[in-house]
């Protein structure tokens, strides 16, 4: 112990003197600092796996061949937000002519300066919410979906690097996220059921903060969960493959 009755961690040093390194109670905040880097890694870890899994799944799709009708991209955006992972959807204006009021993934149709349709989804995204797409890492894509509009639908899943706020462009009413606890949660789930082509489909919806998630969107959600994360959702999307087709 030294003079003035502080303790001190000391290290021999190569010509044989005592040099101290830390107060004992500096080396003790540092050492009880610990368990704060280690909680940080296992949330890097843990999220380097959600990615690296989600991208392994994805790639493991047998993709449909394209179809003859128009084409759009739209964007399953994935963020950390609250401490938790959550997908990003948006509610269209219900000035609109077309899906007003209706929620739905940023995205459009197809362009001809689109090089892909990936590009595509983040152009869109860009315009509709103002995201930055640099800040987007791709990590695949589904098979397609054709809307009752007779849209080829292509949806791709990326994840926000750096939180950023979203703006929304005269197309769009509101930008909310939902957990995908929530969504995985087969509580939070309801099921219409209708007939196509003599059999029974099961379409699947969700309530979340007064907002509907249903239609192409619900079916793109469920198609997302069960193919990335195992969830049950019922669903028959693959006769939504060939919507319309002859």
């Amino acid at each position: 112990m030294s003079q003035s009755g502080q303790q001190y961690l000391f290290r021999l040093s190569p010509s044989g003197t005592l040099n101290s390194i830390f107060e004992l109670p500096q080396f003790e905040q540092y050492f009880n600092f610990f368990p704060y880097l280690e909680y940080i890694a296992w949330l890097e870890v843990k999220l380097s796996y959600m990615l690296d899994s989600i991208k392994q799944k994805l790639t493991q799709i047998n993709l449909s061949k394209a179809t003859k009708h128009k084409k759009a991209g739209v964007l399953i955006l994935l963020l950390k937000e609250d401490h938790e992972y959550k997908i990003l959807f948006t509610k269209r204006s219900s000035k609109l002519k077309t899906h007003s009021g209706e929620v739905s993934f940023p995205g459009g149709k197809w362009e001809e300066e689109d090089k892909n349709l990936y590009e595509t989804a983040l152009r869109e995204s860009n315009e509709e919410i103002n995201l930055e797409i640099n800040n987007v890492t791709q990590l695949g894509r589904l098979d397609i979906l054709l809307s009752r509009h007779k849209i080829e639908v292509n949806p791709y899943v990326g994840y926000l690097e750096k939180f950023q706020h979203f703006k929304g462009n005269f197309e769009i009413e509101e930008i909310f996220t939902v957990p995908i606890s929530f969504l995985m949660n087969q509580k939070n789930i309801s099921y219409k059921e209708f007939n196509k082509k003599d059999l029974k489909v099961y379409i699947p919806s969700w309530v979340y903060n007064e907002n509907r998630i249903w239609g192409l969107t619900a079916m793109i959600t469920a198609d997302f969960l069960n193919i990335c994360f195992g969830a049950p959702t019922k669903t028959d999307i693959n006769l939504f493959r060939t919507y319309n087709e002859q």
